[in-house]
């Protein structure tokens, strides 16, 4: 279990670090206009490849994508867990009670087979374009209403799936001989739960949340690449518009989405903002394979 905290600490230590240089001491992003020579004359202006002087270099609006990284990446995680905590114990409460009154769940599983099918991510489009991209005569509701929005439609996308998950794993540890012993001690379901069930839930539901907070940022990822970016995409109608689509909130997958289409002038802004999310999703996969192994050891 050592090896979780070390990868819990490197998913949560740049958001740490995050929050204590712009929350805390209200740090701001770095900015370089122009570069000179050593008579001071002007040689280039921004953006700028990855040098000594800006490791993941600087965009077209003169911000260093290190300090941008590290502001979107508190900013993400924070909605991952948001998003990931509430699907879990919205879950944890609808799926066990499911499998304590030992219910059949049609219902539950009319409602949660086309998620199996559907992917999320459409889904999650065809409810958020309409909320998060502005249309031509500007937003109607405040950036809060968006974000507020934004973060309810992904837990419910999430909820059907995690819920017959949950409610599976709880019908198999009340099938154990151990669960029906406890029975002719104490009839109480809540007994029962927090004495028996809850201790062998427990790794499962870290997995779970672990499997959420991946999920979700798939999800942001994907809708970032169409231009649906967390809490609202700011849109230019004007002829003269050199930057059409803006993120309104500067989180990691909207950063990728923005700096896509700067791929063949200045490549890093794309990629610094996607590989802090590929060590995100590395970092959660990492733990779920030790926690999914040592499940099976407890076994």
């Amino acid at each position: 279990m050592k090896k979780i905290y070390i990868y819990l600490t490197l998913l949560i230590l740049p958001a740490i670090v995050g929050i204590i240089y712009f929350d805390i001491f209200n740090g701001k992003v770095k900015r370089t206009d122009f570069l000179y020579d050593s008579r001071g004359s002007i040689i280039s202006s921004s953006p700028f490849p990855p040098s000594r002087h800006a490791v993941f270099g600087v965009d077209s609006s003169s911000n260093h994508m290190t300090y941008e990284v590290l502001s979107g990446y508190r900013l993400t995680l924070l909605i991952l867990i948001i998003i990931a905590l509430v699907s879990l114990t919205l879950a944890i409460i609808i799926g066990t009670y499911l499998a304590f009154s030992k219910r059949s769940g049609t219902f539950l599983q009319a409602v949660s087979n086309p998620f199996f099918y559907i992917p999320q991510s459409i889904l999650a489009y065809i409810f958020l374009r309409p909320v998060l991209y502005e249309p031509f005569n500007g937003f109607e509701n405040s950036a809060d209403y968006r974000i507020l929005v934004n973060i309810m439609i992904l837990i419910l996308l999430m909820i059907p799936t995690t819920v017959v998950l949950i409610k599976e794993s709880t019908e198999i540890i009340l099938g154990k001989e151990f669960i029906v012993s406890a029975y002719t001690f104490s009839p109480s379901k809540t007994h029962i739960y927090f004495k028996h069930v809850w201790p062998n839930m427990t790794t499962q539901y870290f997995i779970t949340f672990l499997r959420l907070l991946f999920q979700t940022l798939i999800i942001i990822s994907h809708l970032a690449f169409f231009k649906i970016f967390f809490g609202g995409t700011d849109v230019c109608y004007g002829p003269a518009c050199e930057i059409i689509e803006k993120p309104v909130f500067p989180e990691l997958s909207s950063l990728m989405g923005y700096h896509f289409n700067d791929l063949t002038i200045a490549w890093w802004t794309f990629y610094a903002p996607l590989m802090a999310i590929i060590y995100m999703m590395l970092l959660m996969q990492m733990m779920v394979r030790v926690l999914e192994k040592s499940k099976k050891i407890q076994k």
